[in-house]
């Protein structure tokens, strides 16, 4: 089963973009991402305070927060490889298995290194097949799941979306987590 399948490719690509640095536009496209999620769905509550609260705020404080929280605390960068395996080989592993699927899947560089979580939840919304559930269960979904106790224990705001992507990419891709979230 993939995004697509689901439903879940244009969540997923509404998600994405709320992962980089903010701009004016934040609370605009917050606002959009959860118009474009059906009542009921898991990612709808935590996206709702996501959006509540970018609402609330200027530019300004929110590209503070976001520096502050995902370039400043050591613990939580919006890099999925390093959250699983820091600066190691393994991380260049899946820099390169998401620049790779990248390509594949047309995606356009961002600027941002393969494993930033706004090019992975866009590899996920579009990549197909097998690939795309092994990326998911065995990197996305347990980086992000380490991102969200981190925020959670910091009560960041940030942490509501990471967990509107979880509750998108568990839907998405059901299952047990793959080998390499289990080592």
């Amino acid at each position: 089963m993939n995004a697509a399948s689901t439903g879940r490719e244009g969540v997923l690509l509404a998600l994405a973009p709320l992962f980089e640095y903010p701009g004016p536009a934040l609370a605009g496209r917050a606002s959009e991402a959860l118009a474009g999620l059906p009542e009921g769905a898991p990612a709808r509550p935590p996206l709702e305070r996501f959006a509540a609260f970018t609402a609330g705020q200027p530019a300004g404080d929110l590209e503070d927060l976001y520096t502050r929280t995902f370039d400043l605390i050591p613990r939580c960068p919006p890099y999925l490889g390093f959250q699983l395996y820091g600066d190691t080989y393994r991380r260049g592993e899946v820099m390169a298995r998401l620049a790779g699927l990248s390509r594949e899947c047309g995606i356009e560089p961002t600027g941002e290194l393969p494993d930033h979580v706004s090019i992975a939840l866009r590899v996920l919304a579009v990549a197909r097949g097998e690939e795309a559930a092994d990326l998911a269960r065995e990197v996305v979904l347990p980086a992000l799941e380490r991102m969200q106790t981190t925020l959670n224990e910091l009560a960041s705001p940030f942490a509501d979306l990471v967990s509107a992507a979880r509750a998108t990419a568990r839907e998405a891709f059901p299952g047990r987590p793959g080998k390499e979230a289990r080592e």
